[in-house]
């Protein structure tokens, strides 16, 4: 069995001496109030009634803050790392044009399909979204235009683009 007294603990000690009141200095050596230090044993008894009342409630802190505390050395870099500035605005400047191009797509994909197949190809691909993202309760609606691109190669062929309709 390990022993659970936290030797540097100021309630700890306080608890463990019932005859004095035990206090560390600014230089951390520890000094004791007893009995003979007051005018009378109420006196003492009062005092060390309230001052372990008040180490208790400051070792209920340390403990809170310490249980929801994380210590840097327990974490992973990656965990620390943030991107730079510069790596930031080209990321987003990338997904920027991913949306631009696959938006273009979207409008060459319509011009090539009727508007009966391309609502196929849109609602397949809302589909099969849907039962990926619906785990998660996400419920937007995206077009994957490299989805809808695969879908128009397969339903042009080599025949060519579908007619139009008026």
């Amino acid at each position: 069995m390990s022993n659970r007294f936290n030797r540097t603990s100021i309630y700890a000690l306080n608890k463990k001496d019932p005859d004095a009141v035990v206090y560390p200095t600014a230089d951390g050596k520890q000094v004791r109030v007893t009995c003979d230090d007051f005018p009378s044993e109420a006196d003492f008894l009062a005092f060390k009634a309230w001052s372990d009342e008040n180490f208790h409630e400051e070792e209920n802190l340390e403990h809170r803050e310490s249980n929801h505390t994380l210590s840097m050395d327990d974490l992973s870099e990656a965990a620390l790392a943030v991107p730079a500035d510069d790596v930031v605005m080209i990321r987003r400047q990338e997904q920027a044009e991913k949306r631009r191009k696959e938006k273009e797509l979207v409008i060459q994909m319509k011009d090539k399909l009727t508007d009966i197949q391309f609502r196929r190809a849109e609602q397949l691909v809302f589909n099969v979204w849907r039962a990926r993202m619906g785990k998660r309760g996400e419920h937007r609606r995206i077009l994957s235009a490299s989805f809808l691109q695969k879908t128009a190669r397969f339903k042009l062929g080599k025949r060519g683009p579908a007619p139009r309709s008026v």
